[in-house]
Formats: structure tokens, sequence, C-alpha cells
């Protein structure tokens, strides 16, 4: 339900964005996803917090539906092979650290580095 609620909040401020182009949507959305993503590493630095409840909390929650929404609108997007290809790296590396049991492991999503350099 927290995803859900999550994805519907952040498609409505996407929508408030009604003049951006698609593409511009996709850079804003990679923006903010890009700032989940430092805030969440942040928490790695924490000595008692765990793999477990990084990967069980709504900031990783808000990573994932991020995610979701920025696939969708670089589907709706007429976006470059090297963008779709730095994307499709990010989402293997989100897929495959929330599995992993080392919050360093989290380090893999600094990928969305790679996808924003795509954009420009």
């Amino acid at each position: 339900m927290l995803k859900r609620e999550l994805k519907h909040a952040l498609e409505e401020r996407l929508a408030a964005l009604a003049d951006l182009s698609p593409k511009g949507k996709v850079v804003w959305l990679i923006a903010h996803l890009e700032e989940y993503v430092e805030r969440l590493l942040g928490f790695t630095a924490l000595p008692h917090t765990t793999m477990n409840a990084l990967v069980n909390s709504d900031l990783f929650a808000l990573v994932q539906v991020a995610a979701e929404l920025v696939t969708e609108e670089i589907e709706r997007a007429l976006v470059s092979p090297v963008l779709r290809e730095e994307w499709l790296s990010f989402l293997q590396q989100l897929a495959v650290v929330a599995g992993m049991n080392d919050k360093q492991e989290l380090n893999r999503l600094r990928s969305i580095t790679d996808v924003r350099n795509a954009l420009e």
C-alpha cells in the first residue's frame, strides 16, 4: 500500500509540471531519484543500520517507485540509446541490491550518476 501511495504522490507532482516535455519529465524524475539514492546511501554510514532495515524502509520504497516512473516516462520520451542502456544497467543494480545482505552493496546505486550523465 505504501508504494501505491508514494507512486500516486510522485505522479501528482509530475502532473503539476504539465509544461514539461516527455524528456523533461525524465530529467526531473532522474534528478529526484538521484537525491533519494544519495539519502539512502547516507544511512549506510550509520553503524547500527542493517541492510534489511534499509531495503525495507520507506526511502528504499521511494527509490523503487521513482525507478518505476522513470521507466514509464522513458518509454514515452525519445531518449538516446545510451540513456536507455545506462537506465537498464541501473535497474539491474537496483534489483541486485534488494537481495543483498551487505549494506555497502547499496553503493551500486551510484550508477544513477551514469544515467544523469547520459542525459547531457
